[in-house]
């Protein structure tokens, strides 16, 4: 419980600086590649308690992320990103996903906002 909790405080000071991070001309092309395989990471994830429900909550967070990335709104779409990489902490936590797979997605999510940063 104790791994669990630093890991939600951890997440939650990495999305507070990513928030306010200013990205620099992104790879538009490559994160895009990113989020699309966060994705199907995301939609492959057999751990969810609520598939119906979380699992398909996370994928509409990809896919805005992806279309104001599209937009070319780039911190529309870090927030996004973080949006989904907080959720993804919030249920790990709660075990609503499998603590291997929700260190996944967020390693995953955590890649696309670099990649967008950088």
């Amino acid at each position: 419980m104790k791994l669990v909790r630093m890991l939600v405080l951890a997440a939650v000071a990495v999305a507070s600086i990513a928030a306010f991070a200013a990205p620099a001309s992104a790879d538009v092309a490559g994160c895009q590649d990113q989020i699309g395989a966060l994705r199907g990471l995301t939609e492959s994830t057999a751990t969810f308690t609520n598939p119906t429900r979380d699992q398909a909550s996370l994928v509409a967070k990809l896919d805005a992320a992806s279309a104001k990335l599209e937009d070319g709104k780039v911190d529309d779409a870090i927030l996004k990103l973080t949006d989904f990489r907080g959720r993804v902490t919030q249920l790990a936590a709660t075990g609503k996903v499998g603590a291997a797979d929700g260190a996944a997605l967020v390693a995953g999510a955590d890649a696309a906002i670099t990649c967008l940063t950088e």
